[in-house]
């Protein structure tokens, strides 16, 4: 049968720890680091078979977890015109959900009919930065604001199956 009913549940506990420091010349240092979770999810996919008949796929994937680390200062110049921004994070992601897809149920190996997209948890990424933010005061009407940010983010542990073997998609 392609009609069913299935259940999951996700718990998780996310907060935020800071700190910042105040200096003599008014200018902050500030620190902080977080902890995240995407929630993870269950799918029910309905499937025609190679050899007939039809399959209720059941999808299910666990949540994407995340820790922050974030250092920055910031601040204004001497005659308070310009305000100054600095930071950089490092993340450390895990469980990233990619879509898979497959040509076989993942529950009884048989033939699908047609390739079908599957949520899985299939890898992890590193991510580091930095963000500059600048406030400038041309008159006492007229400001302006200027952001520049840097993200460098790597794939760690990543597996994408989706046809890996076919001749245009495959490495060595």
């Amino acid at each position: 049968s392609t009609t069913g009913t299935a259940s999951t549940d996700f718990d998780s506990v996310t907060g935020r720890v800071a700190l910042k420091y105040k200096f003599e010349s008014g200018w902050m240092g500030y620190g902080s680091i977080a902890r995240g979770e995407k929630p993870g999810g269950l799918r029910l996919i309905p499937a025609t078979l190679l050899a007939g008949g039809e399959e209720l796929l059941v999808n299910s994937f666990d949540q994407e977890k995340i820790t922050t680390y974030e250092l920055g200062i910031k601040g204004f110049t001497a005659d308070q015109r310009i305000g100054l921004d600095f930071a950089v994070f490092y993340s450390d992601w895990t469980d990233i959900v990619l879509r898979q897809l497959t040509e076989f149920s993942p529950t009884t190996g048989a033939a699908l009919e047609q390739p079908t997209g599957l949520n899985v948890n299939a890898g992890d990424a590193e991510v580091w930065g930095w963000e500059a933010l600048v406030d400038m005061a041309f008159t006492d009407s007229l400001t302006g604001r200027l952001t520049v940010g840097y993200t460098d983010s790597t794939l760690t542990n990543a597996k994408q199956d989706t046809f890996s073997l076919f001749p245009s998609f495959y490495t060595s």
